[in-house]
């Protein structure tokens, strides 16, 4: 059985990302719409069968997610457990830290989901940490990812990697701005949450500098991922048109600020005051998707790169960087958590934040590292027609150019200290001449072997 799933992993991996993305979206469409299908149900004060049903929904929703979670980090580890990738990003410290945090949220979810069967309530500091190490463990990984792409921009000025760098930090800070604004609304909920009567949420103003900053921030991080993903996407204009070329990026994008239309342009007023939970029921149902199509987008991009690749582990590691983008997206909805919600539907879908940017940085950094210490790929891409590797050509470059210097470095300064010692006279030759001179020479080398060719 084990021979079997290893040997299907790839497809078995494809089809339960598509259940997590499915439950992840019912489970925000709950969250969405709790206040609006809960909010006039009276439960009392004992579980009745509806707050069993939903309980159980909730449980039932979020252990599969969890379970799904599981497996694909040990898939992950297992396809990034090569000698080549030892003393790279701590990648062994790394694994542990994430597998510790996803033994957490287990343990978060096995606590809420007790107290609400023998309690009938729940803490809302379980919910609390849940978003705090996720979203923690979130804005880490794409701290760090958002470092390496500047590192190789330094090194290869090309507006992909630009474009990206720029998206990493915008997502990053999205991230930690979410995190901030969300648990500084769970403090002015009650600390014991029960079932309610009536109509209960958050008070959220939406002209308070906090909100507009928050969703600004949504906004920008969206955006620059666009921007990113055109410019990886671009050279695919010249075999579709630029009219259908154009038409498949901008409809995800229209998509996404269309939920801004009804309360910037004051679209369907009569509709919401006559109608407001058939309004919001099918405002939320219609625009509660913008973000996941926007992640299937981007993460279209980079399966685009990989299915056009023959390295077999890099194909894989540019897949589970799609796979993480397409959940980052679809997860980062820890607003909706702050409903007064009971159960707390939205859980399983914040829990996935932290995982899906570890999913993220470590598909990228892998496959720069691959193919940045593998000669004859770098060759096959670089002689190759497929446009689409540009970028894992440049980051890997760039890693590949970082790694010598850091190595030349390394021995130089063995080499200064042991002629300090031998001859008692310092040498002149500082750091920053040696980074410098390193760079020369690479340069001199590419040089040549372009002129070979």
């Amino acid at each position: 059985m084990i021979q079997v799933f290893y040997r299907h992993v790839n497809h078995l991996a494809f089809i339960i990302l598509c259940i997590i993305v499915v439950l992840l979206v019912i489970d925000t469409s709950i969250a969405r719409l709790y206040t609006i299908i809960y909010g006039n149900v009276f439960y009392g004060n004992n579980f009745d069968n509806s707050v069993i049903w939903n309980v159980l929904g909730f449980a039932l929703i979020t252990s599969t997610c969890i379970i799904i979670q599981y497996i694909l980090l040990k898939v992950v580890i297992n396809k990034t457990k090569q000698e080549s990738m030892k003393g790279h990003l701590h990648l062994g410290k790394v694994q542990k830290l994430v597998s510790g945090i996803q033994y957490t949220i287990i343990a978060l979810f096995v606590s809420i989901t007790l107290q609400m069967l023998f309690t009938s309530s729940y803490n809302i500091l379980v919910l609390a940490a849940t978003i705090g190490v996720s979203y923690t463990l979130g804005a880490i990984m794409m701290g760090y990812l958002a470092s390496r792409f500047y590192l190789w921009f330094k090194i290869n000025k090309n507006s992909v990697i630009l474009a990206y760098a720029l998206a990493s930090v915008t997502l990053c800070t999205n991230i930690a701005i979410t995190l901030v604004y969300v648990l500084n609304l769970l403090a002015d909920q009650p600390l014991i949450m029960r079932p309610h009567i009536g109509h209960m949420s958050a008070a959220i103003s939406e002209n308070s500098i906090p909100y507009l900053v928050y969703v600004s921030s949504g906004i920008i991080a969206f955006m620059l991922t666009w921007i990113a993903t055109s410019l990886l996407m671009r050279h695919h204009s010249a075999r579709l048109g630029k009219a259908k070329y154009w038409l498949v990026l901008l409809i995800p994008l229209g998509y996404f600020f269309g939920q801004f239309a009804p309360s910037l342009l004051n679209f369907f007023n009569e509709f919401r005051a006559f109608d407001p939970v058939t309004f919001g029921i099918i405002y939320n149902l219609i625009f509660g998707l913008s973000k996941v199509v926007g992640g299937i987008l981007f993460g279209f991009a980079f399966w685009m790169i990989a299915r056009r690749l023959e390295q077999v582990q890099v194909r894989e590691y540019m897949v589970i960087s799609a796979y993480g983008l397409i959940l980052l997206f679809v997860s980062n909805q820890a607003i909706f958590l702050v409903n007064y919600n009971y159960p707390p539907f939205g859980f399983a879908t914040v829990s996935n934040v932290g995982f899906s940017c570890f999913l993220i940085m470590i598909g990228i950094y892998s496959a720069a590292i691959s193919v940045g210490q593998d000669v004859e790929l770098r060759k096959l891409i670089r002689k190759s027609a497929q446009k689409e590797a540009g970028l894992l050509q440049h980051i890997a470059s760039a890693e590949m150019e970082q790694q010598i210097t850091k190595t030349v470095l390394s021995i130089a300064r063995k080499n200064k200290a042991v002629m300090t010692e031998e001859t008692g006279l310092a040498t002149s030759l500082e750091d920053e001449e040696v980074v410098r001179y390193t760079k020369e020479v690479l340069q001199e080398v590419m040089k040549k072997k372009k002129f070979r060719k």
